[in-house]
């Protein structure tokens, strides 16, 4: 039997992304941390602890519980987000050791206002940065229907995630990660459902801040009519992503050679309304 008569309170802090130890020396004990936000911002918090058995919640400033994890018994960290908090005020991270566990407990927390900046899809490389833990980037641009959207990002750590929003909010392209050691990911929307103003989201991993590269393209890709007559051509692609869409007429039964002579790239035929490849070949 333990029994423990705990007088621990709560103890200020400020939610800038700092790492920082709390500690409980008895069975039972709770470790609660408040913190300024004002409305509209987004919490995030990470938790990390050696003995793997903790619950994590973020409260708001009337008690209420936004969001709440549980790690399980092999998992020594945790990760929670209440996004776009409704009212400013002081909130609070309750972190719960379980099974009667002390020790010390480190958490990094940021209240993060995450502004939209609007760019122009012009295949332009940008430089973005994240400077909370936690924190994602949003860049926006303008996309007529139809077009094509590509974006790539490098940096600024492998397992950054890369997303393209429409004009609602949903996901239309992605999540994609980078991995495997690479620091750069790339993701297509290959035609918008609508205009409108889309977002590319960067997600670096977990508590990563730090610069990154971000190309963004919307592309009006034009079919260019030609003759499958032997004759060779050159075309020009003046934007990352875009495509070459070339269209011959054909009959059935005809043998078709193509051949693409450039530094990169991966050639494909169509039939006539572009819905089933009868051919693929890569030149790298």
């Amino acid at each position: 039997l333990v029994i423990s008569a705990i007088t621990g309170s709560a103890v200020g802090v400020t939610a800038d992304g700092s790492s920082r130890d709390a500690t409980t020396t008895m069975p039972g004990e709770r470790i609660y941390r408040t913190f300024p936000v004002s409305a509209g911002r987004r919490i995030w918090v990470r938790v990390t602890s050696s003995d793997k058995r903790m619950a994590v919640s973020i409260l708001a400033p009337g008690g209420a519980v936004l969001a709440s994890d549980t790690a399980n018994g092999n998992e020594t960290l945790l990760d929670l987000e209440a996004p776009d908090v409704a009212t400013g005020g002081t909130y609070t991270l309750v972190i719960d050791p379980s099974g009667g566990t002390t020790g010390t407990f480190t958490y990094v927390l940021s209240a993060i206002d995450e502004v939209p900046v609007p760019i122009v899809a012009d295949g332009t490389s940008r430089t973005g940065s994240t400077t909370l833990a936690g924190e994602v980037s949003r860049r926006t641009f303008t996309v007529a229907a139809g077009r094509r959207v590509y974006a790539r990002v490098t940096g600024p750590a492998t397992g950054t995630t890369i997303s393209i929003l429409g004009p609602d909010g949903a996901v239309v392209a992605g999540p994609v990660a980078s991995l495997g050691g690479a620091t750069a990911v790339e993701t297509v929307l290959g035609s918008a459902p609508s205009g409108g103003t889309y977002s590319l989201l960067v997600d670096p991993a977990g508590s990563v801040t730090g610069d990154y590269a971000a190309i963004v393209s919307v592309i009006d890709e034009q079919p260019i009519a030609v003759t499958g007559d032997g004759t060779t051509r050159t075309v020009v692609t003046t934007l990352p992503g875009e495509r070459i869409l070339l269209d011959f007429p054909g009959t059935t039964g005809l043998r078709v050679f193509a051949k693409v002579t450039s530094p990169a790239v991966s050639t494909r035929l169509r039939s006539e309304e572009h819905t089933s490849e009868l051919q693929s070949l890569a030149y790298l």
